[in-house]
């Protein structure tokens, strides 16, 4: 009825006829009992004038201004609680050529808002409206004053708000009126502000400058990785600046060998993973290139003291006289020996023998011979004879496969007494996985994965020997996570990767990438499985160059911009197949960025990593929003939150309506991503609102049914 009301307007305006008054009586939310609205009077209503001497007749060439559009029958209803009232008591409009719009309750006419031509003179010094001075209102329009009422000191006054604002057209000066019996001046003035916030825009050559956009930067903090494991202890407090890499290396060794306490060394003395094989490659690393002379010293002392020689496992398997150093290692491993057990080792009591030789049987696919094992049975250990069975089993299962997959060297395993860790020794073409019997007693399973997880390092250690030479600590990202993903392919269907991991990558990922993770990173190990499989990977990897950049090599591998994006997105989804069937159990974390207007998202976008938004947008609104990418990047949303699966879009679209994810992903350096939000409003299609039919003012002269506007004076340039 309004769209009809104001296209007849028009056509009126067009035929000549600039003085009618077209008086429309419209009942707003009216229902089969509505009440017949109250007629209103079809006069042009008084406009409030202001006392002062030498008011300024408008002289600016705007057509008549039809006031219907300036605000909404919501808008007005809400000002005037209709809404809030019985079904059927609504408001009824008044719409006239007059320039005055009207709307009152039907049910009690003293609830009304009005808006009518103002006066410059409004803001003279001393000026009265409303048998009132006006108090000053700031941030609407040029200016605006509030003028109570002179019964205003409880409720029942009506209220008026005095606005001007320059325009190309003119001086525009309006009242807005407010009748609302039933509450104070502070309430009243609140609801009349809005309503001159809302109208003004809307007045012809209006000009509203847009409020600066609200600027949201993500703060990344730096997770603390020291819970993970000794390595990522050693260079978490490297980074920190507590210790040089000699001097956590020393302190780790130290911690192995059990002549330091844990709570000494360790940030957090319970970690995700328990394992020091990289601890051991780091040293031996240090000993070639490290710049510390005594840590150097010291590290060399403690690998020694960390690891036997065959021969002398053989000796001691053997109960035959034992070298000095192997007398003073046994000695410190030995358990203490409790009231009334005999010494064991530490008497070398011979013939019996400190460790014993565990018989390695013949397996398809193994060859003979060429794998060994050693337990300590002696008294005070917790290893049993299940525990050995079990180990013999992961060792001849894991052989068995990693003999396909890659170069797999001569491993020994070592069940040993006492201690806290497990760690890998690898000497080019022989490997030694010791493990202390912290382990005796486990879940026989994730015993058997975490067997196979220590021996995937002397397979990787071997099979790539030459791009790891003096390059460990840069390949820590792909070491780790192929070992725990390799012990996967060994006990598919165990899931011992699952344990802690998922959760851990969850808290890191939006803040590191792939170069900053190791453990973790199983999981793009785990996606790669299922698009090209155990073998492919291995190849990808044997591409890489030696003593290089490693994540350099993964980004040039082919199709790894799509296939790293895909990743990201079943991360998003919580959707990563898992090697054993279903899928990895996952927990994503995006960044909320909840939209109610302009907003600017700028962000740097790192290499290998993902910058993930679940962006929220209110109930019947749409976000309009551009994009500025600099650097090549992928980016895709979804309807939805993240951890759900979904249909996922390349494409973005116009606007975005309720909660969405955006994930956007880069291979290359120095990316940055902008999302600027230009406006939130109930418009899907974000395009602008049609213009005002009004005839511009230049053009206004050559129309002669057109007359100046009651609302503008004093037309600019004159």
């Amino acid at each position: 009825m309004i769209e009809y009301i104001r296209k007849y307007k028009t056509i009126v305006t067009v035929f000549g006829l600039a003085f009618v008054v077209a008086v429309v009586v419209l009942v707003v939310n009216g229902g089969d009992d509505a009440e017949d609205p109250v007629a209103l009077d079809t006069t042009t209503p008084p406009v409030a004038t202001s006392t002062t001497d030498g008011a300024t007749q408008p002289d600016s060439q705007v057509p008549a201004i039809d006031c219907a559009p300036l605000l909404t029958a919501e808008e007005t209803g809400g000002a005037l609680a209709a809404f809030d009232r019985p079904e059927g008591q609504g408001g009824s409009f008044e719409i006239s050529q007059s320039e005055v719009c009207t709307e009152s309750l039907a049910v009690d006419e003293s609830y009304f808002v009005r808006i009518e031509p103002g006066n410059p003179d409004d803001f003279e010094p001393g000026a009265t409206l409303n048998g009132t001075t006006g108090e000053n209102v700031g941030h609407v329009g040029d200016g605006a004053l509030w003028f109570g009422g002179a019964e205003a000191e409880g409720s029942g006054a009506v209220g008026l708000l005095t606005v001007r604002e320059e325009t190309p057209l003119g001086a525009l000066h309006f009242h807005i009126v407010l009748g609302r019996p039933d509450i104070d001046e502070t309430a009243q003035r609140e609801i009349v502000i809005e309503l001159a916030r809302l109208a003004l825009p809307r007045f012809p050559g209006v000009e509203i400058e847009p409020p600066e956009p609200e600027v949201i930067i993500f703060e990344e903090e730096t997770p603390d990785r020291s819970d993970i494991s000794l390595t990522d202890n050693v260079l978490a407090k490297e980074e920190a600046g507590e210790w040089t890499l000699g001097e956590g290396l020393v302190a780790m060794l130290s911690l192995i060998a059990d002549e330091t306490e844990r709570s000494s060394v360790l940030g957090q003395t319970e970690l995700v993973d328990p394992s020091a094989s990289d601890v051991i490659r780091l040293g031996e690393d240090y000993l070639e290139t490290g710049p510390d002379g005594l840590a150097k010293d010291e590290i060399a002392r403690l690998l020694d003291m960390l690891t036997f020689a065959p021969e002398e496992l053989d000796q001691m398997s053997a109960g035959e006289p034992l070298t000095p150093h192997a007398s003073t290692l046994l000695f410190s491993l030995q358990p203490v020996a409790q009231e009334g057990q005999s010494q064991g080792c530490d008497k070398l009591e011979l013939p019996n023998p400190c460790l014993v030789k565990v018989p390695v049987p013949d397996r398809d696919g193994v060859p003979s011979n060429k794998h060994k094992m050693y337990a300590s049975l002696i008294e005070g250990s917790a290893w049993d004879q299940i525990d050995v069975d079990l180990a013999v089993d992961a060792l001849l299962d894991s052989a068995e496969k990693y003999e396909v997959l890659g170069d797999m060297p001569a491993t020994t395993l070592v069940l040993l007494p006492g201690g806290d860790e497990l760690f890998v020794h690898f000497i080019r073409n022989d490997c030694a996985v010791y493990v202390d019997d912290f382990l005796a007693g486990t879940d026989p399973l994730e015993f058997q994965q975490i067997v196979a997880r220590e021996i995937a390092f002397c397979l990787i250690g071997q099979t790539y020997f030459s791009i790891l030479t003096g390059n460990q600590g840069a390949a820590r990202w792909w070491t780790h996570g192929l070992a725990n993903y390799l012990s996967g392919v060994i006990y598919d269907d165990v899931n011992l990767e699952h344990k802690n991991l998922p959760a851990k990558l969850a808290q890191v990922e939006l803040s590191t990438t792939l170069a900053d993770r190791s453990f973790t990173n199983w999981v793009l190990f785990e996606y790669l499985h299922g698009v090209m499989g155990a073998g492919a990977i291995m190849e990808m990897i044997a591409a890489f160059p030696p003593g290089g950049d490693h994540i350099a090599a993964l980004a040039n591998y082919g199709g790894m911009s799509e296939l790293y994006h895909d990743f990201e997105r079943g991360l998003s989804d919580a959707n990563i197949g898992d090697i054993g069937g279903g899928t990895v159990p996952y927990d994503p974390i995006a960044w909320e960025l909840p939209l109610s207007g302009p907003t600017e998202v700028p962000f740097p976008v790192p290499r290998f990593g993902v910058r993930r938004l679940h962006i929220i947008v209110p109930s019947g609104q749409y976000a309009c929003f551009e994009t500025t990418e600099n650097g090549e990047q992928r980016v895709s949303w979804r309807p939805g939150e993240s951890g759900q699966a979904g249909s996922w879009s390349d494409e973005l679209p116009i606007s975005f309506e309720g909660e969405n994810v955006m994930m956007i992903t880069t291979l290359e350096q120095g990316v940055q991503f902008k999302m600027t939000v230009t406006d939130v409003d109930d418009d899907p299609d974000c395009q602008d609102e049609e213009e005002s039919s009004t005839p511009p003012a230049d053009e206004c002269e050559l129309n002669v049914v057109c007359r100046a506007s009651r609302y503008f004076f004093s037309l600019l340039g004159d």
